[in-house]
């Protein structure tokens, strides 16, 4: 369709081009007033017109005028997060209409990852502790994307799985795509105030840093943990596993997750006040909320499901009562 207008617009302005004065039947006043036009109309246009002619074909530098714009608006101003949030849905929402699933696992890696790689290449020069924490969503997301895919396609199981959640018409899957892309916008929104203004209390920032390497970390090592002890496991037979990061809570992965966002938020916490808005601390918190309660109702309900399918089984429950604590230690 896009490729049908611009063909269209295209013929049309050549056309119009094509057409003399003379055909036009003007008057030599009238057709001075067109030059003069013309020739207002040859002034730059704003950034709107810009990305509504780059989107229609109307200019040759198409997406280096789309990005400059977008670049310029996540360094400055009030529209970083509707940015960060077209950003998200752009990568989303394909993936979302071919698995509904998607919404929640790989393209959630995937648009993270997504909003990170673009700071980093908007932010010539960003604020060091921003790049930290910008290097590490980055490498969150893309982690946790090729992760899910490897145990998509090899564990039938999961293949399974992501596959019940298509029950849905496509057109039903827009809203949801949309409105997941403004979650994830928001929980990466600190990073993207860390990138722009230096942080007030350098020490809070480092803080941040280190909390969110070192949950995206734990979480990459429970991940592949879980993935190399089940992924031949075709018995339902518990097999664990109980050993390491398991054997401080039954869900590390969960917690290692909470870990990353709460480190982001806090390492872009201290450049939340030369903004000088309350739009930071409303979207980032709503942001850590929304991926925290997620984590709170996940843990809980993946309880209840070992529950049933082990229970009774001799390691599962050794292993439950001998690790107490679901998602954080010494909280039940």
């Amino acid at each position: 369709m896009i490729f049908i207008l611009q063909n269209q617009i295209e013929k049309s302005m050549l056309a119009r081009a094509a057409v003399p004065l003379k055909q036009l039947k003007l008057s030599p006043a009238a057709a001075l007033h067109s030059k003069s036009h013309q020739r207002i109309s040859t002034r730059p246009a704003s950034s709107s017109i810009k990305i509504a002619l780059s989107i229609s074909g109307g200019s040759t530098n198409s997406l280096e005028t789309v990005t400059t714009i977008l670049s310029s608006k996540l360094q400055s101003g009030s529209y970083g997060i509707p940015i960060l949030t077209l950003l998200a849905s752009l990568v989303l929402t394909p993936l979302t209409l071919y698995r509904q699933g998607y919404a929640f696992s790989v393209g959630y890696g995937l648009s993270v990852g997504t909003l990170a790689l673009s700071l980093l290449l908007s932010f010539p020069s960003p604020v060091k502790t921003g790049k930290l924490l910008a290097l590490s969503l980055l490498f969150y997301g893309f982690r946790l994307a090729g992760h899910l895919l490897l145990r998509e396609y090899t564990v039938e199981e999961f293949t399974k799985r992501i596959q019940k959640f298509d029950n849905s018409l496509k057109l039903n899957l827009l809203p949801l795509a949309w409105s997941v892309s403004v979650l994830y916008a928001c929980m990466s929104s600190p990073v993207l105030y860390a990138m722009r203004h230096p942080p007030s209390l350098p020490q809070m920032a480092w803080v941040g840093i280190i909390m969110a390497w070192g949950g995206a970390l734990i979480e990459a090592c429970a991940d592949m943990h879980k993935y190399l002890k089940k992924r031949n496991n075709l018995e339902g037979k518990f097999e664990g596993p109980t050993g390491g990061l398991f054997s401080l809570v039954r869900h590390p992965n969960y917690l290692g997750e909470i870990l990353f966002w709460t480190g982001l938020f806090v390492g872009g916490l201290p450049s939340f006040v030369p903004a000088q808005s309350f739009t930071p601390w409303v979207c980032s918190g709503l942001g850590l909320y929304g991926i925290c309660f997620t984590m709170i109702i996940a843990s809980k309900r993946l309880d209840e499901k070992q529950a049933d399918k082990y229970k009774g089984q001799e390691m599962f429950e050794l292993w439950k009562e001998r690790v107490r604590w679901s998602l954080l230690p010494f909280v039940q």
